[in-house]
């Protein structure tokens, strides 16, 4: 895959984007012409790539701990957004070989990480097991006030990078966009466009025919 104008963050957003056939635009992601270009050239990843990477053991806890992050109540959650697909898909295709070894080694050590196997404690078991993790890498700049340029930390703590593929594969799901989310009535700002004399500044949404730009 030619991603020599990407940077490594752009490249990540591009990979999230497509390896959960969001329904989301572009340029509602704020992607450059350089993003939009990737993701129209590789719009049909999904139909042409499988995922057979993780081993069963990794593939549990990797949805276990997806449906900790974000659990299902009256909102669809993780589960329903089948989110440890989503991370095994990113994982698999679209890491480097460096940033796969780290993140297995990780999701292994978190499988190992006490006698009992994280896959066989009981619910509030494996959440204390999460939390303790979170403490021990609080420190890390992952956990900023304001760090919203995150994706992707590749020195970042394990459970940071995990919390990160959980979410991310979840707001870009059709079930977190559609049924979690919700509109913003103020529609999306965007300073650079130049209104006519007709247009609302109140309006709320950007016309189509500013987001048909954005995205030719």
């Amino acid at each position: 895959m030619n991603r020599t104008r990407l940077n490594r963050r752009e490249f990540i957003q591009c990979a999230a984007f497509l390896s959960t056939g969001s329904a989301i635009a572009p340029s509602v992601l704020s992607m450059s012409k350089e993003q939009q270009d990737f993701v129209r050239e590789h719009s049909d990843f999904l139909q042409h790539k499988t995922t057979n990477l993780f081993s069963e053991p990794q593939k549990s806890c990797a949805a276990t701990v997806a449906r900790h992050v974000i659990p299902s109540n009256d909102t669809p959650g993780a589960d329903e957004a089948n989110v440890a697909l989503f991370i095994e898909t990113m994982v698999q295709h679209w890491f480097s070989a460096a940033e796969r070894k780290q993140f297995i080694e990780g999701l292994d050590d978190l499988i190992d990480i006490n006698a009992q196997k994280f896959n066989h404690l009981n619910s509030q078991q494996q959440l204390s097991v999460l939390e303790s993790l979170e403490d021990d890498a609080s420190e890390a700049a992952w956990f900023d006030l304001g760090n919203t340029l995150r994706i992707w930390d590749s020195d970042a703590p394990f459970i940071c990078q995990l919390k990160e593929l959980v979410v991310l594969g979840f707001m870009l799901s059709e079930v977190g966009s559609t049924q979690f989310l919700k509109p913003n009535p103020m529609g999306m700002f965007a300073g650079s466009v130049t209104l006519k004399k007709e247009d609302s500044a109140h309006a709320s949404q950007i016309p189509l025919r500013v987001l048909n730009k954005a995205v030719q």
